[in-house]
């Protein structure tokens, strides 16, 4: 019986482990994920002022 709950016992902190370090990955992908928008939302904002500055003629 208690060889059970050893191995119980070490198949939940594998568990938690595991789910500790998703968790960290998960919130330096979200970072990633954001800064990756910032720069996408800047570089449409450059092009916007970019398009805005063209003659009509070239659009």
């Amino acid at each position: 019986m208690n060889t059970s709950l050893a191995h119980l016992e070490n198949s939940v902190d594998q568990a938690v482990a595991r789910l500790v370090a998703l968790t960290a990955e998960n919130a330096r992908l979200r970072e990633e994920l954001a800064d990756a928008n910032e720069r996408m939302a800047m570089a449409g904002a450059k092009l916007r002022a970019l398009a805005e500055q063209l003659p009509e003629s070239a659009l």
